[in-house]
């Protein structure tokens, strides 16, 4: 290890990555290679500053980094240690006859000494990282709550800068990308990227797939790939078979978008044993029964959706049902 990424930047290997990042830009402000028309100096030290910042602004990196740096002064320390011990002197006696001199102590560091050492240095690293993680975490919070904030009152543009700030931070907070999600919708109506962002959720976080899995089926229905919406509706189910909603809507994708007749009526159906009066259910139902040419139960699931709602269009399908 040649250079001391810490001291390239000024900094002490307790800096916080808002520390290093602000030493960073600083430094290649300084030293950028623009700014230092032919000198090639300059450009060998902006090298050094980029080289040492790309390795302490990544976690992973870092914390290799900073073992390998806790090893070798844990190493010097050890080196200093035993150049400077020195055998005590002691004082010329005539022997006694027929006496052995007493052995003399001598001064060394055991391997066990020095694997103590290591661990507490490799305990102190680990804990370093894991409050600069602490950090970086309840920082992204920060972000994000005033991302929630800006959304709230339609600022989608700062909204979505706070967002930026938090992944800078903390690139798997789910809640950044279920409003990055919310702000591709609100604003371009683009459900690919929305699409995109509750694929993160879903790689970032398996516990949130009965909030986000909906979701990502309403925007794959958008762009038209409803076998893909389904397929997440029928994964919910598979979690929580009690949800009448979503036995519903895969019905509504069978019956107006992939004329499965015949799913869509079980899928119905299964929707109107979880909740009996539901009259667009009751409805759907209905409408599956008259084109299967199931007439007179669907007289029946028509009449009783009627009964709960009095809208035109029912009397219109019962009408068409006693005409077929």
């Amino acid at each position: 290890m040649k250079e001391n990424y810490y001291q390239i930047l000024g900094l002490n290997n307790k800096a916080s990555p808002i520390q290093i990042k602000q030493a960073f830009k600083k430094l290649a402000f300084t030293f950028h290679p623009d700014k230092n028309l032919g000198n090639p100096d300059a450009e060998e030290i902006f090298k050094l500053i980029n080289e040492a910042y790309q390795t302490l602004s990544n976690a992973d990196k870092k914390f290799v980094y900073d073992s390998k740096l806790n090893q070798i002064n844990l190493e010097k320390a050890i080196f200093t240690t035993s150049s400077n011990t020195q055998p005590k002197a002691t004082t010329t006696q005539r022997k006694a006859p027929f006496k052995q001199k007493p052995p003399q102590k001598t001064n060394r560091i055991d391997g066990k000494s020095i694997l103590l050492a290591f661990t507490f240095m490799v305990v102190i690293g680990c804990i370093c990282l894991f409050g600069g993680m602490l950090m970086n975490k309840s920082t992204a919070k920060q972000h994000i709550k005033l991302a929630y904030e800006y959304l709230k009152a339609d600022l989608y543009v700062k909204s979505k800068l706070e967002v930026e700030k938090a992944i800078d931070f903390d690139e798997n907070n789910p809640d950044s990308y279920k409003i990055l999600a919310q702000l591709a919708i609100l604003r371009a109506g683009d459900f690919r990227e929305a699409i995109y962002n509750y694929n993160k959720i879903l790689t970032i976080s398996h516990r949130d797939s009965l909030e986000f899995l909906p979701k990502r089926a309403k925007a794959y229905t958008q762009i038209d790939k409803y076998e893909e919406a389904i397929m997440d509706l029928k994964y919910v189910l598979q979690k929580n078979k009690g949800q009448d909603s979503v036995w519903a809507e895969i019905g509504k994708l069978y019956l107006l978008y992939l004329n499965n007749l015949n799913e869509a009526k079980i899928n119905y159906q299964n929707a109107i044993n979880l909740k009996p009066q539901n009259y667009t259910y009751l409805f759907g139902l209905g409408i599956c029964q008259i084109n299967l040419n199931e007439n007179e139960e669907s007289i029946i699931s028509l009449q009783k959706a009627y009964s709960l709602k009095k809208e035109p269009k029912y009397l219109y399908y019962i009408s068409k049902a006693y005409q077929n």
